[in-house]
């Protein structure tokens, strides 16, 4: 065989190469992004409240201050009543969790109350539920991830209720990371209390797991500026 035909053979393995590479990568990303997509359905389509319009924010966006702890706390309280009415359990998640525990109250500077619910347990209480909100002044703010919201005069608050579920995506690390990634570090329970009060808690693991070793180390930062997101999680 001559040089120019080994040449010519040469460019076009090289070529099929390339072509069936380019071919892995497309499906490689293609695949991927259909799973973060169904992965999303899958969240959404247990939702309830279907009926419910989603409302645009009310007011003007607040960050939790020392002089409206108490404002906040309220919200928490009344999720807490409702949930107790319908026998559906809940826990502190995420930076409402990491304060509850470190603090012994919200964190200032955070700028929602967080909490977890186990699928079977959010649909006790949604729909069912849903008239002791509305009658307490909650809309509708997003099915996807899902969360309730309030005004008190001119200033906007919510609660982030994150359903979990292995299979689903959660807000824990960064939305849609996948539940299973962080479920292991729920149970055993703990408690601990908001500025008195006794909450279900995750377990020192979650917190260890989402925050780090340094979680008792109070930051300016809000906490979810110091996740560690795990590869390759949606």
């Amino acid at each position: 065989m001559t040089h120019a035909r080994i040449f010519v053979v040469a460019a076009i393995v090289c070529s099929l190469v390339l072509c069936i590479s380019l071919f892995c990568l497309h499906d490689f990303h293609t695949n991927r992004a259909s799973v973060a997509k169904l992965s999303l359905y899958s969240a959404c389509k247990i939702q309830a409240l279907p009926d419910v319009e989603i409302q645009p924010q009310c007011g003007k966006s607040v960050i939790i201050t020392k002089e409206n702890t108490h404002v906040w706390r309220s919200l928490l309280y009344e999720f807490d009543e409702i949930a107790t009415l319908f026998e559906a359990k809940f826990w502190l998640s995420e930076g409402t969790a990491l304060g509850a525990i470190r603090d012994g109250d919200l964190i200032i500077d955070d700028t929602d109350i967080d909490v977890g619910m186990y699928v079977d347990d959010f649909k006790k209480l949604f729909p069912a539920a849903w008239p002791h909100f509305e009658t307490r002044g909650y809309t509708l703010k997003r099915r996807c991830p899902f969360s309730i919201q309030k005004c008190i005069g001119d200033d906007y608050f919510y609660i982030d209720i994150d359903i979990t579920d292995a299979d689903m995506p959660c807000m824990a690390y960064e939305y849609p990371v996948a539940c299973k990634y962080h479920m292991h570090t729920i149970e055993p329970f703990t408690y601990a209390r908001i500025n008195g009060r006794r909450f279900s808690c995750p377990s020192m693991e979650y917190i260890r797991f989402l925050y780090g070793d340094g979680w008792s180390v109070k930051s300016m930062e809000k906490p979810a500026s110091v996740r560690s997101i795990p590869k390759n999680s949606t």
